[in-house]
């Protein structure tokens, strides 16, 4: 034969558990969540009262983002000019310019090394 109880215990620690602002619940993370929060450079929240200003940094971020984005598609009209008229891309005729200069400069460094050598 078993005893059941005919009451219920009282739960004391409701009382001391609440806050008088709210409650406020810790949320668990994984490896993946931390990951995640790391790649966009934010702290990761470790209570639900963290999020409203977590929110808010990733509000900045977004605008940032879009900015960054709107910047990009106007260049890349600019690129698809370019490339249709010349065939060739604005960042290699840049890197191509610098290759230049960079072989003027060792030719002249040649040239200053050979008449020291000469004298």
């Amino acid at each position: 034969f078993f005893f059941v109880p005919t009451t219920k215990k009282k739960n004391k620690s409701k009382s001391k558990g609440a806050k008088e602002g709210g409650s406020t619940k810790p949320i668990k993370h994984n490896a993946v969540t931390f990951k995640l929060f790391d790649d966009l450079k934010l702290d990761a929240p470790i209570t639900t009262d963290d999020i409203p200003g977590l929110l808010e940094k990733l509000e900045e971020q977004l605008e940032s983002y879009k900015v960054k984005v709107q910047k990009w598609a106007e260049k890349r009209e600019e690129m698809k000019r370019k490339i249709l008229e010349d065939g060739i891309l604005p960042d290699e005729e840049e890197k191509e310019a610098e290759e230049k200069k960079d072989e003027a400069e060792e030719e002249k460094k040649e040239e200053a090394e050979e008449e020291k050598e000469e004298e």
